[in-house]
């Protein structure tokens, strides 16, 4: 639901935004990535919880440190928006509104 909602927004506003995802031979995954024109690269992974907890960031923390200079999101159902090691833990809904969809 959510990735369709943000291609959705994303077409909408015409802002060429690029997706794809990143699945590793060690089964380590990135839910979606979003290449933004003038913008640094969005990691964004998607939890369904209404509580996400450190532990559960682990492979996003990993990827965020290997690519370098990019954002890192997790989007979920927490309705407490926070920094957990250099990734913004979001409401989906906010989640959306940063990315500017």
């Amino acid at each position: 639901f959510i990735i369709l909602e943000i291609y959705k927004r994303s077409h909408y506003a015409m802002n060429d935004y690029r997706f794809s995802y990143l699945c590793t031979k060690d089964d380590a995954e990135i839910d979606l990535i979003i290449e933004r024109p003038g913008l640094p690269l969005a990691l964004i992974e998607i939890k369904s919880t209404d509580r996400v907890d450190g532990e559960k960031l682990r492979t996003l923390s990993q990827f965020k440190r290997d690519m370098g200079a990019c954002d890192a999101y997790c989007l979920s159902q927490d309705p407490i928006a926070r920094i957990h090691n250099g990734i913004e833990l979001l409401p989906w809904q906010r989640g959306l509104e940063v990315l500017g969809l």
